[in-house]
């Protein structure tokens, strides 16, 4: 008796922990994503390249994928992707990939992907392409090497000066190791690179030939004043040479016999 008075009270969370079991059996089951949630930006007339994954039992068995976008930011247009004869528009690898060649505007919009599987289940995804307006700044960074001659116990430790000046470990342009730095926008005539580990303490120094190291030179707009003077005194003995020819002449109206 008691042992049928325990069971009964079992009862209710065996049978909550059926209803949970089978509420996320479907969730846990097929799913498919983008590596990024964040929109992607491509520049017109470019190529698109979407790509997909899907995480799924072994026992699952997914039908073809299929791509739709809505147009624009207001969804003013639905369109399902490939669109029959259209050789811009491909898809790859089982259909996880979406490929579109020479982008257009009416290409930028809310693209989702959508997969089913044998049993009827759906899962999809969803990335926003947008137009890319501004090409990526390009840079290239200075780099500090170091020779692998000895062998040392201890990672070395990376430390630069721009101008005397020590660059913070956490600044933008540094990258995570310390070895490399992108030069800054401003005009800087000296880096340095100083490198301490267990086996010592080197430095190395990069000079920026593009700035002006000379205080005393004058900037090149300086050698502009030049001109405006070579005009002015030009000016002037013109004005002296016109204001002899009057003198002689009104000489030579009232004295015609000259002399």
């Amino acid at each position: 008796m008691e042992l049928l008075v325990r069971r009964w009270h079992l009862a209710p969370v065996l049978a909550l922990l059926l209803v949970l079991v089978q509420w996320a059996w479907p969730c846990v089951c097929l799913t498919v994503e983008f590596p990024s949630k964040r929109p992607l930006s491509v520049a017109l007339s470019r190529t698109l390249v979407l790509r997909a994954t899907i995480k799924k039992t072994p026992e699952e068995r997914v039908l073809d994928p299929e791509w739709s976008m809505v147009e624009g930011q207001t969804g003013s247009k639905f369109r399902v992707y490939p669109p029959a004869r259209n050789a811009r528009v491909s898809v790859e690898q089982d259909g996880l990939t979406l490929r579109v060649l020479n982008l257009t505007k009416e290409d930028f919009g809310n693209y989702t992907i959508t997969v089913t599987d044998d049993a009827g289940r759906q899962a999809s995804a969803h990335r926003i392409v947008t137009e890319s307006e501004v090409a990526p700044r390009v840079s290239i960074p200075l780099l500090c090497e170091v020779s692998h001659d000895s062998e040392q116990w201890d990672i070395p430790k990376f430390v630069w000066l721009a101008d005397g000046v020590e660059v913070p470990s956490s600044a933008q342009n540094l990258s995570a190791d310390g070895s490399k730095l992108y030069p800054f926008e401003t005009c800087v005539r000296n880096y340095t690179c100083t490198v301490s580990s267990s086996l010592g303490t080197s430095s190395n120094h990069f000079y920026n030939t593009s700035c002006d190291t000379n205080p005393d030179k004058p900037e090149t707009g300086g050698h502009d004043c030049t001109t405006p003077w070579v005009l002015f005194s030009f000016a002037i003995l013109v004005s002296v040479a016109v204001c002899f020819y009057c003198i002689w002449r009104e000489r030579k109206r009232r004295n015609p016999r000259g002399g």
